[in-house]
């Protein structure tokens, strides 16, 4: 029992730091072709990097973005909380089939944000700047690689 408490007294602080310590570390970046231009894309793939996403940074580039990759199909929401941005987002299935999509998400850095949740279960979530989904003219349908 004493270990258990040792343990927790030494990995709690580690962790509460990592939480809040802003933005995600450096993360495997990825390039995308999407219509026709190529994307830099950051993978967000474990727990905290998704969580995490795209808080806290000052901008994103025109041809950037976040793939949050999840194990398996389901509906978690998002938000954006400390996201300094609008942002487009695009859900993938398991397929990689563009299924549902929100555009023009609003920052929010306020102490309570809203949430946003798919009607559809997905696998993949793509972070793009605002307005990227009218410009590349992407559908629901279409498949990805």
């Amino acid at each position: 029992m004493e270990s258990i408490k040792l343990l927790i007294l030494i990995f709690l602080p580690i962790l509460i730091f990592l939480f809040f310590s802003g933005r995600n570390p450096e993360l495997e970046k990825v390039s995308m072709n999407l219509s026709g231009e190529k994307f830099t894309i950051e993978v967000a793939d474990t727990w905290l990097t998704r969580m995490r996403g795209l808080q806290n940074r000052t901008s994103i580039g025109k041809h950037e973005g976040m793939l949050f990759v999840f194990s398996k199909e389901g509906q978690p929401s998002f938000w954006m909380k400390d996201v300094n941005f609008p942002l487009d987002i695009i859900f993938l299935d398991k397929n990689k089939i563009l299924v549902e999509v929100f555009e023009s998400l609003e920052p929010c850095n306020s102490s309570v944000c809203p949430s946003y949740k798919t009607s559809v279960p997905f696998k993949y979530a793509l972070e793009l700047p605002a307005g990227t989904v009218k410009r590349l003219d992407l559908n629901l349908g279409m498949q990805f690689k």
